[in-house]
């Protein structure tokens, strides 16, 4: 893949949760890192949850190898979260990375 494709910013997010004085869970997303990236929106699809509509949208990051993506985190697309589906290496030697991703799902809940 050409670098002149990563156009994107993307923000790699760490998920820590704590609990507040009332007992509730409170979840934060800590920045680790940025980098470019391609970002390409495959589809979307609405469905019926929590007696209202919902939208969510499959999205392909792809970006040079790093390490430190995992399903476990999220990125962070302008102000649109991506949920971490599954991570995909391509190429030979570390050279890629394909990371699937779906917005709108479960992000707005933290």
């Amino acid at each position: 893949m050409r670098a002149g494709l990563l156009d994107q910013r993307v923000a790699l997010q760490a998920k820590s949760v704590s609990r507040a004085a009332n007992g509730e869970e409170v979840v934060t997303w800590t920045t680790e890192a940025t980098f470019w990236a391609q970002v390409q929106q495959l589809r979307g699809k609405e469905y019926f949850a929590g007696g209202q509509m919902q939208d969510a949208v499959d999205v392909k990051v792809r970006a040079r190898w790093r390490s430190d993506v995992a399903r476990e985190k999220r990125l962070l697309w302008g102000a649109v979260p991506l949920d971490i589906v599954s991570v995909i290496e391509v190429g030979a030697r570390k050279g890629w990375l394909e990371i699937m991703c779906l917005a709108g799902a479960r992000n707005a809940h933290g």
